[in-house]
């Protein structure tokens, strides 16, 4: 037999009551929605602000790859980035350091450097097999991040095949300085090369 539903008394639910309930989960979810939505907020700046350090770094590193010891260029350029973002940054908040990183990531920028210039000498070379004033000078101008000024930055030119009749091969190698700075300060030499062949003697 089904009971009968109350509809008065003191456990009645009517419409009122049904609002009141409501009421009451809505206080105890609406704090946690807000902390919720402020968490998510939160989160997305910092990620915006780490975004724009990251990319402020990497600029400033750009500029030090070129540019070793000006720690103020390299501040300034870090600072000028992370203002367009906008972000403002002081002086005191850029630190530069000759960490290991840096140092390799700044050997392998000047290899590629030489690369691409012993590359440049050697098609130049390819027209003009004879004229070793101009490979070099040619080698120089397209270094960049080295001392190419330095007694110990050489360009030798060099007949793999004997000579320099067109369609032989012509090398230029290309010496040059370059300090390490992990995990403790020294200087080497390193030496790449580019070979083609000639088109004209």
């Amino acid at each position: 037999m089904v009971a009968p539903r109350r509809t008065s008394g003191p456990f009645a639910r009517g419409p009122r009551g049904r609002r009141g309930q409501s009421l009451v989960e809505l206080a105890l979810t609406l704090p946690v929605l807000f902390f919720l939505t402020a968490g998510v907020l939160d989160l997305a700046h910092i990620f915006s602000v780490a975004g724009i350090c990251a990319n402020a770094a990497r600029e400033g590193a750009r500029y030090g790859a070129t540019n070793p010891t000006d720690t103020d260029g390299i501040t300034t350029r870090v600072i000028d980035e992370a203002a367009g973002a906008p972000l403002t940054l002081t002086a005191s908040q850029v630190i530069v350091t000759m960490l290991g990183i840096v140092g390799f990531g700044f050997i392998y920028f000047a290899r590629g450097s030489v690369e691409n210039a012993a590359r440049e000498g050697a098609r130049y070379a390819s027209i003009h097999p004879a004229d070793t004033t101009g490979i070099t000078t040619r080698v120089k101008q397209m270094v960049t991040g080295v001392d190419t000024t330095s007694a110990s930055f050489q360009v030798a030119v060099t007949y793999p095949d004997g000579d320099s009749t067109p369609t032989n091969r012509i090398r230029v190698t290309v010496s040059y300085p370059l300090a390490a700075f992990w995990p403790a300060r020294s200087a080497g030499t390193y030496q790449t090369a580019s070979t083609m062949r000639i088109e004209k003697e």
